[in-house]
């Protein structure tokens, strides 16, 4: 994959958070709206047929990303839905024209799936996003996204529209939110910085051919990772500017992102292997990933296991310690492939609750026809997706801002973003 790679308030084609993107004209499920309360466990509806095209919602089936809404009893072209417990109605939500609400969020249930996300006319909005996932809520609202083709950021609010921008950022790669308001692209000399508020351009480091990974740690200084015929080389660059230190793993010709873990080691994707090493340039552990091809991201979880994203691979694997493959989440043959259009698994993060929030980048053939914001659960059930803003062929990198604190580091030894001590 080559080192390729103002929004239009009016024209985002993309659903509210917890209502995916699917199909125009043809029905993700529709049915009434509301619906009485059920106690006990209930039978799953599919959501209806999952055709292709923009628009709509995305039907999800699996275990704990059904679409369902909790407590609520939804009937339409899918087949009925009966939530799990819940005490309290579901509604449906309001929907765009041409789109029939179906589930939506339900009070004081348990969740067992997506609410919300009728289907709808191309453009339009689904219903309101209810609570789902086997982890807990999925409703996002807020992102910050990079687009490898034409090398854009775009600021996305789902809520509040007129809070969009996109910037000509130029090719890139790597994301992090810095601290003080700051996003950082890594770039192929070093990184940019841009102002969240209006993608104002704010600053950067250059100077260091063959970048292909920035990172910023704890401390403020900033992993550059790049491969040559030593091997891979990590340098650690201060704030000024100035290399303090610098590792190198012999053997390896290729790298994308490096993630520094909790132990002090270093998680590594190396094209169709993922590593861990430490401080001396020494390999611990590795695994070739099955399917993997410019293999993107690694990192080590709290309870040791370990995710990858396999780039072509389109998958996200998690392994355990011992790399050990426990579960495959996506892949070209998952139930929505023929709707997601699975191509090259990128960028991903733990989120709060439990699920892996994923990057579907359309990598050397851009597809606006794709859905490339995923989450998925523990288990590998799709239980969520968002649809790409217009002019954005092939996200990269994403980030869901909602609930971090961007006036800080944001950084993942565990998976998961958090805020630098």
């Amino acid at each position: 994959m080559p080192f390729t790679s103002k929004l239009s308030l009016v024209a985002l084609s993309m659903l509210v958070a917890g209502g995916a993107a699917c199909s125009s004209g043809s029905s993700g499920g529709g049915g009434s709206t509301g619906g009485s309360s059920v106690a006990g466990t209930g039978g799953k509806g599919t959501g209806g047929a999952a055709p292709t095209g923009t628009g709509g919602s995305v039907p999800v089936n699996g275990t704990g990303g059904a679409v369902l809404a909790t407590g609520g009893n939804s009937s339409g072209t899918g087949g009925s839905a009966t939530g799990t417990g819940g005490a309290a109605s579901g509604s449906g939500g309001s929907v765009g024209a041409g789109g029939s609400a179906t589930g939506g969020a339900a009070a004081g249930g348990s969740a067992a799936g997506r609410g919300g996300g009728g289907s709808t006319a191309p453009g339009s909005s689904g219903g309101a996003p209810g609570p789902g996932g086997a982890g807990g809520p999925v409703n996002h609202n807020e992102f910050i996204l990079y687009e490898d083709s034409a090398g854009k950021l775009f600021h996305v609010n789902n809520a509040t529209p007129s809070a969009n921008w996109t910037v000509n950022s130029g090719t890139g790669r790597d994301l992090q939110l810095i601290g003080g308001g700051k996003v950082m692209l890594g770039k192929s000399d070093g990184w940019d910085e841009y102002m969240l508020s209006d993608g104002a351009k704010s600053g950067g480091v250059h100077g260091f051919s063959g970048t292909q990974t920035a990172h910023r740690m704890a401390d403020g200084n900033t992993i550059l990772a790049s491969a040559g015929a030593g091997g891979i080389s990590l340098k650690f660059v201060s704030a000024a500017g100035m290399m303090v230190k610098q590792i190198t793993y012999a053997g390896f010709s290729y790298v994308r992102m490096v993630r520094p873990t909790k132990a002090g080691t270093y998680m590594v994707a190396a094209d169709t292997i993922a590593f861990e090493g430490n401080e001396m340039g020494m390999v611990l552990s590795q695994a070739t990933i099955p399917g993997g091809r410019h293999t993107w991201k690694a990192m080590k979880l709290a309870n040791g296991n370990i995710a990858v994203t396999s780039g072509y691979g389109s998958t996200l694997l998690l392994y355990d310690s011992a790399w050990k493959l426990l579960v495959t989440m996506g892949g070209k043959g998952q139930p929505m492939a023929a709707t997601i259009r699975p191509t090259f698994y990128a960028d991903f993060h733990l989120m709060p609750n439990g699920n892996f929030f994923v990057m579907n980048s359309q990598a050397d053939s851009p597809n606006e026809n794709s859905i490339q914001m995923l989450e998925y659960s523990p288990t590998g059930a799709l239980v969520w997706s968002q649809k790409q803003p217009v002019g954005a062929p092939s996200l990269e990198e994403g980030i869901v801002l909602d609930g971090l604190d961007t006036t800080k580091i944001q950084i993942e030894p565990e998976g998961m973003l958090i805020s630098a001590p």
